[in-house]
């Protein structure tokens, strides 16, 4: 389960990149609207997940800032590696 959570973290860094290489140096016009339009969706989808499970990492050892950075970039496989770490602690 560790591994497919890194890869999984990964891939998810490699589309942010080609995201956020699109606002710098746009691709063209019609690749460069669907690029916009996810970065856009990636964004709004991160932050609220964020937002919505901020309750369950009130009780992880780590500071709620970096939990709240962490699924942000990471999205659902950082909520998966927090769940593998507090069943393991229990």
């Amino acid at each position: 389960m560790k591994r497919l959570i890194t890869i999984g973290k990964f891939i998810t860094l490699g589309v942010w990149g080609l995201l956020l290489y699109n606002l710098y140096h746009p691709f063209e016009s019609p690749v460069n609207d669907v690029l916009t339009t996810l970065f856009l969706a990636l964004v709004l989808i991160h932050q609220f997940e964020s937002l919505l499970f901020m309750n369950k990492y009130r009780q992880s050892q780590k500071p709620l800032l970096i939990h709240a950075l962490q699924v942000f970039l990471f999205g659902i496989f950082h909520m998966m590696a927090v769940k593998d770490d507090l069943k393991k602690g229990e």
